[in-house]
């Protein structure tokens, strides 16, 4: 199973997750679509299956996979297990504009690495893109 993670370093984690959990419950009650999909490179929103938050843990039950948040007094760390290497990818798109949409205010900026990867973030993401460097 296909896993990426990231940690958002931040004083207002509880306060993303809040925020998260509130529009995450509202999803699969929405009947809208969001201009140009709005999740990432998809034109559809994802399937949210299960939503489930304490004060500082979250988990989002996703048809293709599962998304983890957890909030500590200085960082939000993500964790995305998805069903293939396409559905981590959707998923990894809709949960990055969603959270730099909601911390555009504070720059938060996401860099994905996969899990067990001793890559730097930016590194995997070059390779992505084909502007890294073979060595």
């Amino acid at each position: 199973m296909p896993t990426a993670e990231t940690r958002l370093a931040t004083d207002r984690a509880s306060r993303y997750l809040a925020q998260l959990r509130r529009h995450l419950g509202q999803m699969p009650h929405m009947s809208h679509r969001p201009p140009g999909g709005g999740h990432g490179e998809g034109t559809t929103r994802p399937e949210v299956r299960h939503v489930e938050f304490t004060g500082t843990h979250g988990t989002v039950r996703f048809a293709e996979g599962l998304w983890t948040l957890d909030a500590t007094a200085d960082a939000l760390t993500l964790r995305v297990d998805a069903d293939d290497e396409d559905a981590l990818r959707r998923l990894q798109d809709g949960i990055t504009a969603r959270i730099e949409k909601i911390g555009r205010r504070d720059g938060l900026r996401v860099q994905w690495r996969r899990a067990g990867a001793d890559t730097p973030p930016q590194m995997e993401a070059d390779a992505r893109s084909g502007t890294g460097e073979a060595e």
